[in-house]
Formats: structure tokens, sequence, C-alpha cells
């Protein structure tokens, strides 16, 4: 590990989603082509003005890198980033040596809840989806993953089921899976889904607008981000939980009110501008629902009428205060 530059920020608000992507991606695509001596990941930081820094990530190698056949070569399968939910042990342990097998990146969670953490947190590129367990089953906490929407990289999700029944498929594309897997599952049909897996990305056509506006208490926030935002201000306990909802409500209402100006005026940069800047906070605080809302203002077309995303930005705003006060009482 190197000393980082002097200048570089220790935190930073941001778009959080986007960041992990680039520092999983670059380091990853480095590596693929580095069999021996070094690769390093480097930021440095620029102030733009009294409030903004310019972060800049590089990757570097000093490996041989690619020779001339391999440039010229057919490129092969793609390393894939996958999250595995098994509650088996057993089930988990043969997974995880398949997919290493298969040369993709793995990481082995127990739940449907930890599942739906887990992406909250991180891009996943797959999902593979054990049907039964305890706590949250696999069809419920693909629903919960679908209704976090843009907030987060939405992964392509394969459904794991020991005993596939009639009607089981329609079900798990109704839930908003991409396909299913028999168990016990064999080398090469996961090879197979894993390959369509790396050509197409996301819910099935159709999930997102089902699920684009459904947000239950669970989906409001993610409880991990905002304990981790209150305990950058110490403790987390009652005075500081409180400190930070007076800082939700002196700073959101007034950026919201700052989108419905933009649209109005028909300025459609500054709308893009605030709505990214707004989405970075939510997703600091842990603000799904807002920080998805804002994404899709954001990704909206040039001189698109966005009103309804933006008094859907009020609804949400009251029903994550009210959350939050909820829990606190």
């Amino acid at each position: 590990m190197r000393p980082q530059p002097a200048n570089l920020p220790q935190a930073a608000i941001g778009d959080a989603v986007r960041l992990r992507q680039v520092v999983l991606k670059l380091p990853g695509d480095a590596v693929k082509f580095t069999g021996s001596g070094e690769v390093g990941l480097y930021a440095a930081a620029e102030a733009v003005d009294a409030q903004q820094d310019l972060v800049t990530i590089t990757t570097r190698d000093r490996g041989i890198g690619m020779s001339q056949a391999q440039a010229e070569a057919p490129t092969g399968p793609q390393a894939l980033t996958i999250l595995l939910v098994e509650d088996n042990p057993i089930n988990q342990e043969v997974g995880r040596r398949l997919l290493l097998q298969l040369g993709h990146r793995v990481t082995v969670v127990g739940d449907g809840l930890a599942a739906v953490q887990e992406v909250a947190q991180i891009a996943y590129d797959v999902v593979l989806m054990d049907v039964q367990m305890p706590k949250l089953d696999g069809t419920a906490a693909t629903e919960k993953i679908r209704r976090l929407g843009s907030a987060v990289r939405q992964p392509y999700i394969i459904a794991l089921t020991a005993s596939a029944m009639p009607g089981d498929r329609e079900r798990f594309l109704q839930a908003g899976m991409n396909g299913y897997l028999s168990k016990p599952v064999q080398i090469e049909d996961l090879r197979r889904v894993l390959a369509e897996a790396g050509h197409e990305a996301g819910p099935p056509d159709g999930a997102e607008s089902r699920i684009a506006d459904e947000f239950d208490a669970e989906d409001l926030i993610n409880w991990a981000a905002f304990t981790h935002f209150v305990e950058s201000f110490g403790a987390a306990n009652a005075e500081n939980v409180a400190m930070v909802q007076q800082l939700i409500m002196r700073e959101i209402p007034p950026q919201i009110a700052a989108l419905a100006a933009a649209q109005q005026q028909h300025d459609w940069k500054r709308l893009r501008d605030n709505a990214h800047r707004l989405r970075g906070g939510c997703l600091q605080i842990g603000a799904l629902a807002l920080a998805a809302l804002c994404e899709r203002i954001e990704a909206a077309p040039e001189a698109h009428d966005v009103s309804e995303l933006i008094a859907q930005l009020y609804r949400r705003y009251d029903q994550t205060l009210a959350l939050l006060r909820a829990q606190d009482g």
C-alpha cells in the first residue's frame, strides 16, 4: 500500500454505485492481461472550487501485457462478478468452486436479506439465487433487488431450484429473474447461462416498469448506509440521529424545489446536474428510493417532462422522513 496524495479527501459525496464499478473494473481488466508484474490503482484530486474536487482514478500495470497473438485472437468468456446466494454449506462450496473454475469472481452469502444488502452496496454482474431459503426466499429477495431500481447496478438473476414445477418459470420471471437452473447444477449448464448473462444485464423486459415505483419500508432506506453516515459524526446515538434528520429536512426539500424550478425554466443541464448532486447525497445517507428517482430524472431525455418524477420525489421524501422518525421513536 502506497501513501495516498496529501490532497486526496478522506471522504466525499458522489455517485457511490458508479465509483464502485470503476474501482472493481479497472484493476480487474488489468489483472486479466498481467500474468506477472504489478497492477496499481491510483487516485488524485484537483480542487474545482471551494466545495468541489475532481477525483481521477487510474490503473497502471507493469506486467508484460498482451502479446501480438493475444491482441489479435478472439476474446474468451468475460470474467463476471457473481454473487452466489445459497443457504446450504455444501452447495455453497460446490457452487463457489465451479464458478472459480470457470474464471469468475465469487462472493457467497447465505440468505435473501444478505443478498439484497450486498447488491445495494456492490455492483454484481450476476446473482445466482437459491429459491428456498430462510429469512427471505429467493423470489422475494429478487423483487426487493428490482425495487431498488437504478439506484444500484441491476444484476442478471438466475434462480437455483431443486424441484422445478410447472409454472415456476413464469413465477420467476414475474419476480424479476432472468432464468433458472435446476439442482444439482452441471458445469456446462452453468457455463451456458453465464455466457447469456454476459450479453444481457438487468431485469427481464417489462419487469423494471412494473416495479419502478413500488417501494416498501425496507426499500426506502438502506439502514447500514444510514448508520454509517450517522457514525461519521461520532456514535450512532439519538443526538446524532436527530442531527442527521435535521440535516435532511434542511437540505433535501430546497434541492427538490431547485429541480422543479429547472424543469419549469427548461434548463436541462441544471436539471441533470442538480439531480446528479441530490442523488449522490441520497446514496450517502442510504435514501434508496430518492436516489432511484434522481437517477431517472438525470437519465431522462432533454426536454422530457419530469414533473411527475419530481412530484414522486416529494412523496418519497415525506415517506423517508416519516420512517426515520418512526425508527427513532
